[in-house]
This record gives structure tokens, sequence and C-alpha cells, in this order.
């Protein structure tokens, strides 16, 4: 109690101490007109722990740079893990996480970061220049910020009398570090100025300050308001087609990749500024089950997202693949492509397969080995519509492992019978269009929406709802 009282003594006295000039504060680029300095993010959105999966922070992760394939030396613990852990444990979103390593360190984009970013990866604890050594290391970083923005004189003090320990209160108007007057319209916009009492874009003894102004841009770009994963977009000046994936515009760079992979009837036609605001993702450029060789002669399937490597010549004659289908890759294509398991002679449907039990009419996807519930034909029908459902004994499917529950693909519209309420699906969830003004201001279609049953529907776990896109 003692150690907590003499830290806010000298906080309030770091803070009293700073001299505040009466001139106009000095702005280092245009504000963006969008920006509410007093509303950085929502208290749902900044609370959302279930936001993301671990399979979507990985994939996030992995998009954007080395972060991805990093294993905390401490922990022996990949980021993702430390992350979506973290965010779990203490009820915060992975998205403020993820924000708040990049408005800190440019932890997530940077290709080759040094070690003191890794080591002062939130900058937890670190003020006017000195950190605290025990809290050096990436998970302690991220487990000390997450634990702070959701303890008791952050979000437990703003949830019973609506001020932080250091007075960053709802509606009362309180003046920043760089000399703003900010007066908080959430919890989670008070937690962030507690937590950096900067507003951001400012210019201090020649400094360039981006703190609060930063995370709001970091945010925007990556989680507001943007097209759910599996979108398919163009500008309306152009004819090239995009996947929108993890924040990301991937290139469809051939007819034959778009049509064997995706619906061309989900095509969105949108602003070409718009699209220009997303990230170059790595270009999707091979169409579905393309068999393709790198320089030194392996060679791969590639299976949805992943390559996958053929073992041997004797698999890819067994299989019955022709060598006539192959086509040349270079290394840096292919290391664009996530890794998948291996294809060995062991494989059985190694390009998938629709499966119907001839004693439970149950219907399955198999694939190498392994069978996928399917749980209604309409699912089979929209999965995988190139695919014929083919009767067989039990006495071979019970050969094969079980897997999950396969799903609706990204980007889909779907209702089910006798309801109007149309959801979009991403990343494996139902994300609910509350409006025909959300849905018209997406660009969607009404004649793509599919009537499926509320079985089906409800296989997919909820995600948040689609707010009208500016």
């Amino acid at each position: 109690m003692k150690q907590k009282l003499i830290t806010v003594l000298l906080l309030t006295f770091l803070i009293s101490s700073i001299p505040f000039s009466s001139s106009a504060v000095t702005t280092y680029e245009d504000p963006d007109p969008a920006y509410d300095e007093d509303y950085i993010v929502s208290d749902a959105h900044f609370t959302d722990h279930d936001s993301m999966t671990l399979e979507q922070v990985q994939a996030f992760l992995e998009a954007r740079g080395v972060l991805g394939s990093y294993v905390d030396p401490l922990t022996h613990m990949t980021a993702a893990f430390i992350i979506h852990n973290e965010a779990r444990n203490y009820g915060i979103s992975p998205k403020v996480l993820l924000t708040l390593l990049q408005k800190e360190q440019s932890l997530i984009e940077d290709d080759s970061p040094k070690q003191s970013q890794y080591d002062w990866a939130t900058g937890y604890t670190c003020y006017a220049g000195t950190c605290d050594d025990s809290w050096k290391g990436f998970s302690r970083q991220v487990k000390g910020a997450a634990r702070k923005f959701m303890s008791d004189t952050y979000w437990g003090s703003l949830s019973t009398t609506g001020c932080t320990f250091t007075n960053w209160c709802i509606g009362q108007t309180k003046r920043t570090q760089d000399n703003v007057l900010i007066t908080p319209k959430s919890l989670a916009t008070a937690a962030l100025y507690t937590y950096n009492p900067y507003r951001g874009n400012t210019v201090m003894d020649g400094m360039k300050i981006g703190a609060n102004y930063n995370f709001w841009k970091i945010w925007n770009r990556w989680f507001s308001n943007t097209y759910p994963d599996g979108s398919l977009v163009k500008a309306s000046n152009d004819n090239k087609v995009y996947l929108i994936k993890n924040g990301q515009r991937r290139w469809i760079t051939s007819y034959a990749t778009l049509v064997t992979r995706y619906n061309p009837d989900y095509i969105i036609s949108i602003d070409p500024g718009e699209l220009d605001s997303y990230e170059e993702g790595p270009a999707i450029k091979f169409p579905l089950y393309a068999l393709v060789k790198t320089p030194n002669g392996s060679i791969y399937l590639i299976a949805d997202d992943t390559k996958r490597m053929i073992v041997s010549w004797e698999v890819f004659r067994t299989i019955g693949f022709n060598p006539e289908e192959v086509e040349d890759i270079s290394f840096s294509d292919l290391a664009g492509i996530p890794s998948g398991s291996a294809l060995t002679l062991y494989d059985a449907y190694p390009v998938g397969g629709l499966l119907r039990s001839a004693n439970t009419d149950n219907i399955y996807y198999v694939e190498s080995g392994i069978k996928y519930p399917v749980i209604t034909e309409k699912l089979a029908e929209l999965r995988f519509p190139n695919l014929t459902i083919t009767e067989i004994d039990d006495t071979e499917l019970n050969q094969y492992d079980e897997g999950d529950y396969i799903k609706l693909r990204d980007g889909i519209l779907v209702k089910t019978e006798g309801s109007s309420t149309v959801y979009v699906i991403a990343n494996g969830m139902k994300r609910r269009v509350p409006s025909e003004a959300a849905f018209n201001s997406f660009g969607y279609n009404w004649l793509n929406v599919k009537t499926i049953s509320q079985e089906l529907l409800d296989i997919h776990a909820t995600g948040e709802d689609l707010e009208v896109k500016a």
C-alpha cells in the first residue's frame, strides 16, 4: 500500500510539474476528420476478449511481420498464445493488445525488431525514459498491460466511480501532458489516457508525439468498420479482384484462381481510395489444388491457403497426379503460402471428397484421412459446389479419424427460414447485419443471401454485429 501511494504521489508530481503553454497546440499532420479524441474506442470493443481466436491472432501476426514466429525465451510460448491467453485471463480484447504492441514498439509490422522492442513491448512501467526491469520481456509486458488496464485502479475504478486513479473521468475535462483538453466519453478512452496521458499528433520540444492518436489510427486501420474477412472486393475503376483477410487486400491474380476458390457473384465494387486503405497482402496466384514445383524440384499441392509437400514421386504417381499439370514456382512465392501437413501414401482423398454413410445417411467431407461432419446437404452444396456426394459403407468411413464440423465459407450471406435477419460469415463466425442501412453500406446484394437451417447457422459462433459503414 505504501509503495502504491508513493507511486501515485510521484505520478501526480510529474504531471503537475509539466509547464503548459497557453499557445495553440502544434500538430505534425492534418488530423483525420473522423478522429474523436474524446472517444477513441468503445467499451464493448475494448473488453471483447473473444473477438479473435488463437488461430486468428496467429494468422494476423504472420501476415504482418516476424512476431508470428516469435517464441518468448522466458515462457517458451508463442507471441500469439501469450496475447490470446492474457486477453482471456484479464477480459481485454486481443485487438487492444495488438494495437498497443504496434503503437508502443511497432512490433507487429517491424520485419527486424531490436531486442529492446521485445523487452518493452507495451511500454508497461516505462515513465520518463526509465523502466522497471522486473517487467522486462515480451510475456511480462503483455501480461502487465492487460492486467493494468483491467485492474482496480483502471477499469474497476472507472466502473464504480467513473474515474481512474489519476483522475481521468467519464464526462470530466482534463488536460493532457501535450496541452490538450479531453473529456472522455467512454471508459476505454479514460483508461487509454490513464495509460498514456497524451492526445498525440502533437509536437513538443521539436519531438513528434503519437500517443493515443496513433492508437486510434492503428485501431481504425486494422479493426474499425472494415469489410469482414472473406469479402471479395474490386475498385470501381479496375477489374482486379481482391480477398479481404486479416485487414489486408490480397490480389487474386487469375480468373481460374478466382472461380476455383470463390464465388464471383459475391464481388463488391468499392471506392478506390477505400481499397487503397488496406495493406497489400501476399497475392493469391494459384487455383485450388494446383501442383507447383520449386527450383530445387520439390512439389507441393496448393490446398485452400496452405501448401502440402508431396514427399516422393511414388506418392505423386500413386495419388494419380499428372506431371504435365505441375507449374514452376519461385521460393519467394512459396514462402508466402503457409505450410500444411505433407502428403504421404497413407492420405486418403488428398484433394477432398464428399461421402455419405449408407447406414446413417450422415455426410462427411474427407480429406487426407480425416472425416469432417457436414451437418446438412445444403452446407455440402454451398461449401463444395464442385463435388458430388458418394455413398459408401461405414466400414470405410470408420477407418478415418473425425475432425471438427465443416462450416460455411467466409464472406457468404445467409439467413434462416422464416427470418429476415441476415448474417455474414467471417472467420467461421456469424456476424449479424442489423439493418438494411448496414447491409447497403457494405454494397451487399440481396440476391446473394442464401437461406439455411437454424441448425446450420448455430454451428457458427456469434461475432460482432456489422455497424453501418461510414
